[in-house]
């Protein structure tokens, strides 16, 4: 053994207690002909405190990006005393697992994977809902941006205005014995996610979901095949897209009929955030695509917006103020719309978004991560050099550098940091 004191000759295990994984090599040799043969094990030793849970995934056939396979999973918890989940995902209840993802699976050699069981899970808090991602990292190698990023959002919520945003954490994944690495276990946004209540048995469900998919010009102009209707399902559809009648309305209605009418669509407040979020992070892509528009199916209901997908954030030198056409007519035609988002990102910098708050957020995820993603980082075939410490690093310093950008431009000014 080259860890004796992890395991010893005899076999004997004893957990290191330094809160990471550690690694171990035991060598056998044995006489073979005129000379010797050896072979040498390579085993992975979990601490006796782990900071992890652990998803072991047990599939019977090979993984595939077109199809799902059955499988069986055991989740256990990072605390030794929670039990352990015993689930299933099969073809039968339309369940399964498979690889997902286009950049991130076919340039990654950690694949993606996405979950579906046969039952709701319950998994990070997510009720009602059978299905699970389980995100590579490929572009974020802290694999903190996107928890980071929604933990926020939903911090910005309150009594009665909740902000909706996936669940993540992080699992280590095995799939038949073999380390797969660390993965962002993340909520799929859906119905459950958002809330909605399900219709009367035979009625038709009144509350809407879409994802937002397109290059063109968003709520500028009436674009084909801009959204997927991810609820409700097609065969519950009797009437024209909800989303369709509110893209015409903010493409087509003049300066005064925009301002009387765009708060009887939209929840204001609900996009006052969700505009500060996206650039406070600068995720250029979320402007016009990535990201999720729904609406209940309470009389009245207006549509809100759902982040997604900021793993490509806190990376820029060159900050700008991110926009789409809707956000543009917000400012020039709707009064006092500037005046309330500069309001409202004073009230969050003096809370969720002061800087010491943010702060304590990414020491508590490098703390969870540190010792297990120096484990993940020789699976990812285009991953740069450095350390966790030295990537976190980085990420610090973007994200100071878009605080100070946001202060600039929204008029708020911070209270000098204490002296060391």
């Amino acid at each position: 053994s080259s860890r004796p004191e992890l395991i010893a000759a005899d076999g004997r295990v004893t957990r290191p207690a330094s809160g990471r994984p550690e690694a171990v090599e035991l060598s056998a040799t044995w006489p073979a002909g005129a000379g010797t043969e050896t072979a040498i094990l390579h085993f992975r030793v979990m601490p006796v405190e782990r900071k992890l849970p652990a998803l072991f995934l047990s599939v019977p056939e090979a993984l595939s990006s077109t199809r799902r396979v059955d499988f069986s999973a055991r989740f256990v918890p990072a605390r030794d005393g929670d039990p352990a989940r015993e689930l299933a995902g099969t073809q039968g209840t339309g369940g399964g697992l498979k690889h997902r993802g286009n950049t991130s699976f076919w340039q990654g050699r950690k694949k993606p994977l996405s979950l579906r069981f046969d039952s709701p899970h319950g998994l990070l808090g997510a009720p009602g809902s059978r299905h699970l991602y389980l995100r590579n990292g490929y572009v974020d190698s802290t694999k903190m941006r996107d928890k980071f990023v929604f933990d926020l959002f939903r911090s910005f919520g309150g009594p009665n205005r909740p902000r909706i945003a996936p669940f993540v954490d992080w699992t280590e994944v095995f799939v038949n014995g073999e380390y797969f690495g660390v993965y962002e276990m993340c909520t799929r946004v859906d119905e459950h996610l958002a809330g909605f209540s399900a219709p009367p048995d035979g009625q038709p469900s009144a509350a809407s979901l879409y994802m937002i998919s397109t290059t063109g010009p968003l709520f500028a102009e009436e674009i084909a095949n801009a959204f997927v209707r991810v609820y409700p399902p097609e065969a519950e559809v009797r009437t024209a897209e909800p989303l369709q009648e509110l893209v015409a309305f903010t493409s087509r209605a003049g300066p005064e009929e925009f301002a009387r009418g765009i708060a009887d669509r939209v929840d204001l407040d609900n996009a006052i955030d969700f505009l500060l979020l996206l650039n406070f992070a600068q995720n250029m892509d979320g402007r016009t695509t990535n990201f999720y528009l729904g609406r209940d199916g309470a009389p009245g209901a207006r549509f809100f917006f759902i982040p997604w997908d900021y793993d490509h954030t806190f990376d820029r030198d060159d900050v700008t103020w991110l926009s789409n056409h809707l956000f543009d007519r917000l400012e020039r035609d709707l009064p006092g719309f500037h005046d309330r988002l500069c309001a409202r990102w004073r009230e969050l910098r003096q809370g969720p978004l002061a800087r010491q708050a943010l702060e304590d957020r990414i020491d508590a995820m490098e703390a969870r991560l540190d010792g297990c993603v120096d484990w993940d980082l020789a699976l990812l075939n285009r991953e740069a050099p450095g350390t966790l410490p030295e990537k976190t690093g980085i990420f610090r310093q973007c994200m100071r550098r878009q605080l100070a950008f946001m202060d600039e431009k929204l008029g708020f000014s911070p209270a000098p940091p204490p002296a060391p």
